[in-house]
This record gives C-alpha cells, structure tokens and sequence, in this order.
C-alpha cells in the first residue's frame, strides 16, 4: 500500500468513527499540516511563545520578534564586509534592541541605525554598534579552540564541550564533573587552577565552567518517528519536510543522523494525532564530527509531502530559512520537540554557532565532534528532553534554522545541526 492510499485509509477511518468534533478542528487554520497557520496567526502565536519562554511583554515580545526578523541579512553581510576584522557579533535586547559587532584593531566604524515598520504605526530600531580594539579575530580565536581541545581533553578532568564566547573573547571549557567531585566542582582553589591550564594551555584567556552531561535524545517513549535501533523500540522527532535534487525528485522528512532504524523504517505519527499515517524509509545521512542529520522518504509523489511543519503551538509554512551566518550571538530561536515542547513551543538564546558538543558524535554517538554546531540556551524549567531528537529549531516561529541534536536537561543547553548542512555532498536536498 503506497503512501498516498495508507493518507487516504487513515481519514476514512476518521470519518467513519464519527469523529465530527474532530473534523472539525482539522479544517481550521494550524491543526493539521494540510491546513497552516496564517502568517498573521503564526505572528500571533509567536508572540505568546517567546513571552512565555522570556519572562516578557507581549509587547516586549512582538518588538524582538521584529527585529530579529530582519537582523539576519545584517549580519551575514558583516561577517562578510569585516571577516578579517571580525572579533565576535551578537544582538542583545534590553535596553534597546543593539547589534554589537567586536572587531579588531582601532579604525572606527560608524554606527548604523535600522527601523523596521512593526504593522502597527510604529517602528522597531536596532542600532549597529561597532566596538574596536578587540585583541583577536573570531577566525583566529577558533582555530586556537579546535587545534587545542582534543589536547586539553587529555589534562583537564572533565572536559566534555565548548565554544569561543563572541561577547567576550574568551573560550569557554564545559566540565563535567563526577558526582563524586561535585564539591571540587566550586571549590574557588581547583577552578583557579583549572583556569590557569587552560589560559596558558591556548594562550588566550579562557572561562571554564561546569555543566550536565550533553547527550543525544534519543529514547524510549512516544515521538513523531517510531522505529527499531537493535530490536530496541526508539523514538525520535521528525523535523522540516524536504524532496532531493536529482531525479526522480522524492520527498520525505528531515531528522537527526543518530536516529538509525536497524530496518531503515520508521512510522510517522503525524503532531497531534495518534495513529501512524505512513511509513518512511531511511535514505542517507551525515553523521559524522561535524553535523548530525538524516531523512527517510515518503514517495516520489507531491501530494504526499506538505510543506507545513508543527511549531509546537499550529502548523506553519516555512519562511525563508535561517543560515548560521546569518544567525548572531544573543538572537532568538525557538524549537519544537515531542517530549519537551508537547504542550507549546520552547524559545532560547543562541550561545554560539560554532560549538563543540564533545564526544557524542558519528556513527555509535561517542566519536569527536567538531566545532560547528549551534548552542542555544533554554530555560531550566523547559529543557530539550529525551525523544527531542531530530525536532526542528527555527527563527521568529517559521524560519527553518536546525534539526535537533543533543542537550542537558540540568542547565537548559540545547545543540543543533544547521539546515546549511543538507545542501549539495551526501544530501543534496531542498526544503519544501
């Protein structure tokens, strides 16, 4: 039975349970993937996500979603315009909505001053606020990081991640300690020494702090995908719908690489409903140190396929994507997750796009990983959790940005790989 036809058995036997309260709802806007949120809806919505998720305004709220709505064509053109300048760029929000760009050197830069009409007689404002003087380059803070951590790992106990901080220059060492080193964890003493390894270990000054143990979530329990890893029953969470480049053109959904089913299988549960639709069949991935992503197909039929994708809140259209360099430090991303987000979406703050999670990458999820993942920090109360795996990450509700791969349920850490990842080599897909 082909997918199109297993779609077709499904609503019949909706319909004929009766299920008139159900029908329903399926025909008003964002309950279902065949009938998306309005633009103005998915605005709505957003709005409320990112309050919740923040502690702010609906007003507060609607201004940052504004901005960063616009913020990323900014930046991708200053990391281009002053990439032998560029010491760090991140967006902060309070008091005003700012762009810091760090750059080295002491020529002076001009401000510059950007409004975005917000649909309601008014505008937002972001300055573009040019700091010089900074010591190092980011190109050269990170080849620093990436050259030096494999090394540190084998003197510094602990050592599981980390990043180079754009708001400060420094590096940032993530230890994990063992539950029974806790104590030493904050003992002022073994932090200082450890700090003091590690600055004169890169030669720069470095920050080094303590956190949960990153993992990938993949677990036992419900999920958008159902699938067998080793005759265990898995779970894992579908992300953005895609079809490939070459022909014939076929179409299927994006999730994380570490979600393998030993039979190349998985049924599909679509947000919200209970039942499997459809099965899809595992295509190819890139699971390797550097990204974490995988798709099955559905069909080489379009019908089979819809763009809208479930935000945790309503089924939205895609808007433009979300590149990394488009993405600064400090701006806004929201995902969504089976386990973590079933009731409504979970907003964070981007730490870094060029972070290092550890040792839980490639095939078997305990290989070295490479710098280039996206770190984003939630609250505590709301952290990615177990079965988030593979979940979309986007921008301002509609902006595809990542495919969920790992976080700590202690600290609210949440990493992704960037959709930059499934264009052209292994992949060569698009997205819907």
């Amino acid at each position: 039975m082909n997918a199109k036809r297993v779609l077709a058995v499904a609503c019949a036997a909706y319909a004929a349970a009766g299920l008139a309260q159900g029908a329903v709802a399926a025909q008003s806007p964002g309950s279902d993937r065949f009938h998306p949120a309005s633009a103005e809806q998915a605005r709505d919505s957003g709005v409320q996500m990112m309050a919740q998720s923040f502690g702010i305004t609906p007003a507060a709220a609607a201004s940052r979603m504004n901005v960063e709505e616009h913020a990323p064509e900014i930046v991708e053109r200053i990391r281009t315009q002053y990439a032998n300048r560029l010491a760090g760029i991140y967006i902060e929000h309070e008091p005003t909505h700012r762009l810091v760009v760090r750059l080295t050197g002491f020529q002076p830069v001009r401000p510059e001053f950007y409004r975005f009409d917000n649909g309601h007689a008014g505008s937002d404002q972001l300055m573009v606020d040019y700091r010089v003087g900074a010591e190092r380059t980011l190109a050269d803070l990170q080849r620093r990081f990436e050259g030096g951590f494999a090394g540190l790992k084998a003197q510094l106990d602990g050592l599981q991640s980390g990043y180079v901080d754009e708001r400060t220059g420094q590096l940032v060492l993530e230890v994990v300690a063992p539950k029974i080193d806790m104590k030493a964890m904050v003992n002022v003493a073994t932090t200082a020494r450890r700090q003091q390894l590690a600055d004169n270990y890169f030669g720069v000054g470095t920050r080094v702090v303590s956190m949960g143990r990153l993992a990938n979530q993949a677990i036992k329990g419900s999920g958008n995908l159902d699938f067998l890893y080793g005759g265990v029953a898995t779970q894992c969470t579908g992300a953005f719908t895609v079809k490939s480049v070459s022909t014939p053109v076929t179409y299927g959904l994006l999730t994380a690489g570490h979600c393998q089913s030993t039979s190349g299988s998985f049924n599909y549960t679509e947000a919200l409903t209970t039942s499997p639709i459809t099965v899809l069949a595992y295509v190819a991935s890139k699971y390797d140190a550097a990204s974490d992503i995988s798709w099955a197909s559905v069909s080489t039929n379009p019908v089979d396929a819809q763009s809208s994708f479930y935000n945790g809140s309503l089924f939205v259209t895609p808007g433009s994507r979300v590149s990394k360099a488009g993405t600064a430090v400090g701006s806004t991303m929201c995902h969504y997750g089976r386990s973590s987000s079933s009731v409504a979406g979970v907003c964070g703050t981007v730490q870094s796009t060029a972070y290092n999670p550890g040792s839980i990458c490639a095939p078997g999820g305990t290989g070295v990983c490479s710098a280039t993942y996206v770190a984003v920090d939630v609250p505590v109360a709301t952290p990615c959790q177990q079965i988030d795996s593979g979940g979309p990450w986007y921008s301002n509700l509609t902006h595809p940005s990542g495919i969920h791969k790992a976080g700590d349920v202690t600290t609210g850490r949440c990493v992704y790989t960037s959709t930059d990842d499934i264009f052209g080599g292994t992949l060569n897909l698009q997205l819907l």
